[in-house]
């Protein structure tokens, strides 16, 4: 995960994560940039780079026409590389959608329903972000969008169905977050209406039976239920240690979610090799914590489809690694609905 201007962005979501680490734009200088994707390609043979913020694409086409160039020199024979971007789309013109498609990118975006739902939280941008999806179409190119369930939408699973997931003209692969890892709770929907979302989102989806319309939330679940790998970080044991995150500086952190938090950081890839910093005791230490679970969640029948949960939404409620998943009773209930329903026809 890289962060080319670490936290900085051109919108003010209200419920973002970032908002009490915001700090202005700064681009990854050339040498970070080089030492992160050199280093990044020196410890696997398939090498998947998502470039997150913030807003990234405020680095600029210049850096990421760069970092492709530099991708492609430090590439090993037979390397696997994938680039993936999460941006907002409102900077999305023809000309950047046109680049993206170039490149191969994968680009994932957010909505949170129709217009009036929307721009409640993201900044009243929702016809930029439906222009920048439909530029980002008209290469070919698809677009994955990030639903985030708060005190404002959680009341609408229809609508979103109807108007937003259902016609299948913005996206056909969704995932679905509830607002859990603010620093308040102000946005953060109760457990009884996020379980009453879900279960009827779920309910939806499946009578729908439409295996063009991806909904990532319930197949990873899905997944874990028939016996298989969730898939996702968030519902499986142990898979912060398949992270690292980058940001403009060049600190080291576990994850693009403890940016600027002194208590993910690893290091500065100025001064040491990616892999000596992954080598560290300090980094060892860390995963280590980072993957502890309550005795609770160790002896919990769900454990194979929940994981414990994000890490950093467990650190983010208590300051504890080890602490209980706040969206622990959530997802219970969703993964006795979705059994329940399965085993019922």
């Amino acid at each position: 995960m890289l962060e080319p201007v670490g936290s900085a962005c051109n919108l003010r979501c209200v419920y973002c994560y970032q908002d009490p680490i915001r700090v202005p734009k700064n681009v990854m200088s050339e040498p970070i940039l080089e030492k992160s994707i050199s280093d990044a390609l020196e410890l696997g043979d398939k090498i998947r780079f998502l470039w997150h913020g913030g807003e990234p694409l405020l680095a600029g086409r210049e850096f990421f026409q760069k970092a492709y160039d530099l991708q492609e020199f430090y590439k090993k024979p037979d390397q696997l590389i994938e680039n993936h971007i999460q941006t907002n789309a409102t900077l999305v013109n023809k000309e950047w959608a046109r680049f993206l498609a170039k490149y191969g990118f994968k680009v994932g975006t957010s909505l949170d329903g129709p217009e009036h739902l929307h721009n409640l939280t993201r900044d009243r941008s929702y016809q930029k972000v439906i222009r920048g999806i439909k530029n980002i179409q008209a290469t070919s190119n698809t677009v994955g969008v990030v639903i985030t369930i708060s005190t404002f939408n959680v009341d609408y699973p229809d609508e979103i169905w109807e108007k937003l997931i259902l016609p299948k003209d913005l996206a056909t692969a969704w995932e679905i977050n509830i607002c859990t890892s603010t620093e308040t709770s102000s946005f953060t929907p109760s457990e009884e209406k996020s379980i009453w979302f879900l279960c009827r989102l779920f309910d939806l989806w499946l009578e729908n039976d439409n295996p063009e319309i991806y909904i990532k939330t319930f197949r990873v679940v899905l997944r874990a239920l028939m016996g298989a790998n969730p898939g996702d970080c968030a519902f499986e044991c142990n898979k912060c240690n398949l992270f690292l995150a980058i940001d403009e500086l060049g600190d080291v952190y576990t994850c693009n979610r403890f940016l600027k938090r002194e208590v993910a950081h690893l290091g500065n890839i100025k001064t040491q090799k990616l892999q000596d910093i992954l080598n560290s005791e300090k980094a060892k230490t860390l995963y280590w914590k980072i993957s502890g679970l309550k005795p609770e969640c160790k002896n919990c029948k769900w454990l194979l489809a929940c994981g414990g949960g994000c890490a950093f939404q467990r650190w983010m409620s208590t300051g504890r690694f080890d602490a209980g998943f706040p969206e622990c009773e959530i997802r219970k209930a969703l993964f006795s609905h979705i059994e329940n329903k399965i085993k019922n026809g």
